[in-house]
């Protein structure tokens, strides 16, 4: 065989080995699990067998058999999620957590934004996070403010978007465990407090509660309400037995009225007419107190309006008549009179402006509380200097309580300061236009003799305006004004028979003084930017800068020290809420077992509290007073223990 045979035998054989080698499997492995059903295992090995490919046109039919295999993979879990899109922390990290399974088949040539899709789903589950934080921390918001249907219905919610989160369940449950804990201890501090009404009230609010509150809990505080019912009834007719008819009808009050219209009708009947007979055994023993708080509980027992008798009925007229005489005389005790005497001032302060105890007594007659009146201070002035008496011996002639004595001086400075300054302005003047005749010989020349035809924007003024400098001078300096003010106060009390306070006043140092600089001229009106022109046509004389006058500003500064003054006495107990001075008394006689000066007082406070209207006096004291006057005084101590003359 010659060497030209011997180069085509090899070259078939090698031609041979390349076709056979181009007919062989793709990935045998792939192919098989293909057909086996399992497709995300046979692109797994197709991936396989393509990272292993060399031959660009074998990767090219693997990535085919790729891109035909992927949809039963991607598909599936695209449509799982398009069909019930997320909407809660767990369903959408279960999405991601399925996207990502099959993120790795989204290739260039098989594009399903699987990538993005997840982006998407991330971005939206923290936005869900921070809804359930935010539903969180305001439920526990509401939860500090005892609104627990709110708050639960906020963490269900949150639940709603989280139901996996341990914290959130956590917080549920706490909600519902405070919540109960919460009405639990009301409704028994109300049983406790034998108030009916409010227990039961509660115990209604708690039903409706959402979730549903548990049978047992319900029942037991159900059981609580009725025996604090049932305890309030017996109460109430023991009180009727002992004839403390206002303390049971205080009780019965809190109970529901078709429970108790009984009880009702009878101590309607009976308690007016028994307190009748207290105002008549007051009335012998001379306390007028008692009698005033009898009347008091007898108008309110039966039904009727102290302002508008029912003059048909003659048990009511009764009641009514002594309940005005005995309002009257509580009412003339409760009046205090207080004066202002002169004020002091030294003799050699001749700048003070006479009369300051006479404008404060306006001040402080229109803030007086109800009972507190301002007497004539001259008649205190007269006893003082004509009578020779002194302030306490005045006082007690006078009838007057307390009297606001005090000192008075002042210290006013005025000064002003000036001086000349010299300034060039440019004063714009109108005149005489000096190249008129030369422009007008200039169009006589060039259009004629006939003005109409000159064109108008050639034709000169025959006045022009220019700018002259000139100097002229103005004024510059500073006024000023300032006081030095000081008010000394003394209350004298006429029971105590000395100063019981004293205060010093002044002026606030952001009032003492009054400056401003000023700068003006006699002869025009100066700008502030001089080189601005002045039109000479407009030329003014300007006003001068006015400071307040001496008198204004010492009023006003006077009246600053009076307010002060006028806050300082109704911040006094005896001045201002007068009610807790008659509590504090009440409290402290009732204690030293000093019954009849215990009913004086309070009977005082409480009348005060009306007369003066609940929104002028504090509420907790005018409750006491209420508790004091006409019941533990009235109805408990006459039965513990005698009255102490």
């Amino acid at each position: 065989m010659n060497v030209r045979k011997v180069f085509i035998a090899i070259g078939l054989i090698g031609l041979g080995v390349a076709l056979g080698g181009c007919q062989s499997s793709l990935c045998p492995q792939g192919e098989e699990l293909a057909k086996a059903g399992q497709p995300r295992q046979a692109v797994d090995a197709y991936l396989e067998c393509r990272s292993a490919e060399k031959n660009a046109k074998r990767i090219a039919q693997i990535n085919e058999q790729i891109k035909t295999l992927t949809p039963q993979i991607v598909e599936p879990v695209l449509a799982k999620w398009n069909n019930q899109p997320p909407d809660s922390v767990r369903e959408y990290e279960q999405a991601i957590a399925d996207l990502e399974s099959v993120r790795r088949y989204d290739e260039p040539d098989t594009p399903w934004d699987i990538a993005q899709r997840v982006t998407k789903y991330q971005d939206e589950l923290q936005k869900t996070q921070r809804q359930v934080q935010t539903w969180r921390d305001q439920a526990m918001d509401l939860k500090a403010r005892h609104l627990w249907s709110e708050a639960v219905a906020l963490l269900n919610k949150a639940l709603a978007l989280d139901p996996d989160s341990l914290g959130v369940q956590e917080q549920f449950r706490a909600a519902l465990r405070d919540r109960n804990e919460e009405y639990g201890s009301r409704i028994a501090v109300f049983c406790q407090a034998d108030q009916w009404k409010e227990a039961n009230e509660a115990l209604a609010r708690f039903v409706k509660e959402m979730p549903k509150p548990q049978d047992d809990l319900i029942q037991e505080l159900t059981r609580n309400v009725d025996q604090t019912k049932t305890r309030v009834t017996e109460r109430v007719k023991s009180d009727m037995t002992q004839k403390a008819y206002y303390r049971a009808y205080t009780r019965l009050l809190t109970l529901a009225p078709e429970s108790s219209d009984g009880l009702l009708r009878m101590i309607r009947r009976e308690g007016p007419q028994y307190y009748l007979e207290q105002i008549e055994k007051s009335k012998s023993e001379g306390d007028n107190y008692g009698a005033y708080l009898a009347a008091t509980k007898a108008v309110k027992l039966a039904g009727l309006d102290p302002d508008k008798p029912d003059r048909n009925d003659p048990d009511h007229r009764a009641i009514f008549d002594q309940y005005r005489d005995y309002d009257r005389r509580v009412d003339d005790a409760i009046r205090v009179e207080i004066c202002l005497a002169a004020f002091e001032s030294p003799a050699t302060d001749t700048t003070s402006v006479p009369g300051f105890a006479d404008r404060l007594a306006t001040d402080l007659r229109q803030k007086l509380p109800y009972g507190l009146f301002l007497d004539d201070r001259r008649r205190v002035d007269y006893a003082q200097a004509e009578l020779k008496l002194g302030m306490h011996d005045a006082l007690q002639l006078m009838r007057v309580s307390w009297v606001i004595q005090g000192s008075i001086s002042m210290h006013y400075v005025a000064s002003r300061q000036e001086r000349d300054r010299p300034v060039v302005v440019p004063i714009r003047r109108k005149v005489n236009n000096p190249s008129y005749n030369a422009a007008m010989d200039t169009l006589l020349d060039r259009y004629g003799k006939n003005e109409a035809k000159w064109p108008k924007d050639l034709i000169p003024s025959k006045i022009v305006e220019e700018e002259l400098p000139q100097t002229i001078s103005y004024k510059v300096g500073t006024e000023r004004m300032e006081v030095q003010y000081e008010v000394v106060v003394n209350v004298y009390s006429d029971t105590e028979g000395v100063i019981t306070a004293s205060k010093n006043f002044g002026v606030p140092e952001e009032l003492r003084t009054v400056s401003q600089n000023f700068c003006y001229s006699d002869d025009i009106k100066i700008l502030m930017d001089t080189s601005t022109p002045i039109d000479a046509d407009k030329i003014e004389k300007p006003e001068r800068p006015q400071m307040p006058s001496e008198l204004r500003f010492k009023e006003e500064r006077e009246k600053a020290v009076r307010d002060q003054v006028v806050s300082w006495l109704l911040e006094r107990d005896r001045f201002g809420h007068r009610e807790k001075q008659f509590l504090t008394d009440a409290e402290k006689y009732r204690q030293d077992l000093q019954d009849r000066q215990a009913v004086e007082a309070a009977a005082k406070g409480y009348l005060y509290c009306l007369k003066a209207g609940a929104a002028n006096v504090d509420a907790a004291a005018f409750a006491r007073l209420e508790q004091l006057a006409l019941i533990e005084l009235t109805e408990e101590s006459t039965t513990a223990r005698p009255v102490a003359p």
